[in-house]
């Protein structure tokens, strides 16, 4: 089923912030940033 590119676009981007955010906890636990998310975007 071909999907409309702004809502792929989207849930990739969701999909990318929660992986970063989910490294990001690991890293700090607690006390995690979004400056600790935006650091860890791409591993």
């Amino acid at each position: 089923i071909p999907m409309n590119p702004m809502v792929l676009g989207s849930i990739s981007g969701s999909v990318l912030l929660r992986k970063a955010a989910s490294v990001a906890f690991g890293k700090k636990k607690r006390s995690t940033l979004t400056t600790d998310i935006i650091e860890c975007l791409g591993e």
